[in-house]
């Protein structure tokens, strides 16, 4: 009996000790993931050509072309999901068609907007879309103010994410200063993560596959730059509205920055940031994925059994 209560406490104090040890850990937790955009074309902005193509429009594409880098990065983990290589330029004037992407000549509201990112997404991979792919599955999840954990969810499954990041500026305790939700936005592809979660207070770095692309500040913008450009971007925590969500300072637009010089002075503002803007905030993040090699051959047995009976029925007549 005297061993049961002295043993007691010590249990009592070990399982407080290790609560405690454990309360510990999960204050601060790492993310750190990343994926390999290395083996696609990485296309950008200003790649779309053809007959109604304007420069308008290549400045507000970035939904459609980050969607279709995102496609050929699954694609080359699992061609047999889709019908057909999105990693082409075709695929994003396919996608431009379907996200209803519009120019600044022809629309109020230039760019694409989340919802159509969305639903554009779903009709190119559909039945009846451009590059049908049943087995790409894009149910695609759109995450509103998505958080740490749920985007390293996605990496670490070597899914596809396009985050969303609406423009906006901030003061040096990252409060939001500027008019969030009505600074225009930016769609880029997610390629990795080094992030720290302390207690919900978020530091670190993401890199992004940007498809504005290093474009030149001669002449007009979109020109000389025909590939997406890699960029670390800041993360910190801040608070939109009564939402706690993820925010990002780009690199600060200069000499070696693209530009937005659609103004006839070529001093249009940059496209890392809305006017005086250089931060943004993450809005939204549209993810898609495949099935690994394995699941996705035992997907295509029934096909192949299929191909096989009418094989032998062609025979045996």
């Amino acid at each position: 009996m005297k061993k049961t209560s002295t043993a007691r406490p010590f249990l009592v104090l070990l399982s407080g000790a290790l609560w405690i040890c454990a309360a510990i850990n999960l204050s601060a937790q790492t993310y750190n993931y990343s994926e390999d955009y290395s083996g696609i074309t990485q296309l950008a902005q200003s790649g779309v050509t053809g007959a109604g193509v304007t420069q308008a429009l290549l400045n507000n594409d970035c939904a459609p072309v980050a969607a279709a880098n995102g496609l050929s990065y699954l694609y080359g983990l699992a061609p047999a999901a889709f019908a057909a290589n999105p990693d082409t330029y075709t695929a994003v004037s396919d996608l431009i068609t379907d996200m209803q992407t519009s120019s600044d000549a022809t629309d109020k509201v230039a760019g694409t907007t989340g919802a159509n990112a969305l639903s554009g997404l779903q009709a190119y991979l559909s039945p009846t879309g451009a590059n049908p792919a049943p087995y790409v599955f894009s149910t695609t999840t759109q995450i509103t103010d998505p958080t740490v954990s749920s985007l390293g969810a996605a990496l670490s499954a070597n899914q596809a994410v396009q985050l969303g990041i609406l423009w906006e500026s901030f003061d040096a305790n990252n409060v939001a200063t500027g008019p969030y939700k009505g600074g225009g936005g930016h769609f880029v592809s997610l390629t990795g993560m080094n992030l720290t979660d302390s207690g919900g207070n978020i530091t670190g770095s993401i890199t992004v596959l940007d498809p504005w692309g290093n474009n030149s500040l001669n002449g007009d913008d979109g020109k000389a730059g025909v590939s997406a450009l890699t960029l670390t971007l800041q993360v910190f925590t801040t608070t939109i509205g009564s939402a706690t969500v993820i925010g990002v300072s780009y690199p600060s637009p200069g000499a070696a920055n693209p530009q937005d010089t659609t103004t006839p002075d070529g001093t249009g503002p940059s496209m890392y940031g809305r006017g005086a803007f250089n931060n943004g905030y993450i809005e939204i993040a549209d993810i898609e994925c495949v099935p690994e090699p394995t699941t996705m051959s035992l997907l295509l047995l029934p096909f192949g059994a299929g191909a096989l009976r009418m094989l032998r029925r062609n025979r045996a007549a």
